[in-house]
């Protein structure tokens, strides 16, 4: 009887123990595959600079636009980047713009400056963002605004391209198309 019994609790410790490394493991599998850059998981605000007026808007984009999500992980995924983002209130000839400067290293330092108007947030950090990425991606901006390949010089050293444009708009239809879930309400009867 005593080993009977014995022979049960070691089967019962041995099930215990692989029960507790199978959910130790799932939520290893689940911590790992879970997606930076959505609304429950905006891994953004870990590497850039955002005020914090911008948070909510952030978190909107993050969960209405797919394309958004998209350059987030980009932004996320390069270590060698330090991105600020910054409200100003003086309108200059353009009311959005982003600088981006390639250190002797290799590290690239960006800043987007947004004027405040909030109903074309979702548009300028699409595009904006999409500028920074150009850059991740050594795209040459100045080459191909002499090349008028989908790029133009504005104005000395002020550059626009397609791409980013293209971005832009994107973002900007997936924000206003798609609407979060109401929550807790019930249809007319």
């Amino acid at each position: 009887m005593n080993s009977c019994r014995s022979h049960r609790v070691i089967v019962t410790v041995l099930t215990a123990l692989s029960l507790y490394a199978a959910r130790n493991a799932c939520a290893q599998h689940v911590t790992a595959s879970a997606e930076p850059c959505t609304g429950d998981n905006p891994a953004l605000f870990e590497r850039v600079e955002i005020p914090e007026i911008l948070v909510p808007v952030i978190v909107k984009l993050l969960e209405r636009s797919q394309t958004f999500r998209a350059q987030c992980r980009r932004i996320v995924a390069a270590p060698h980047l330090r991105l600020a983002i910054r409200l100003i209130g003086a309108v200059q000839p353009f009311p959005v713009r982003a600088t981006v400067r390639r250190s002797p290293g290799g590290e690239l330092d960006a800043r987007i400056d947004l004027t405040r108007v909030p109903s074309q947030y979702a548009e300028w950090l699409g595009h904006e963002l999409e500028h920074v990425i150009e850059h991740l991606d050594g795209v040459d901006i100045r080459g191909r605004a002499r090349r008028d390949d989908e790029a133009r010089e504005l104005r000395p050293g002020l550059f626009e391209t397609r791409r980013a444009t293209q971005m832009g708009w994107r973002v900007a239809d997936e924000f206003r198309a798609r609407r979060p879930p109401v929550v807790g309400t019930r249809a007319a009867r």
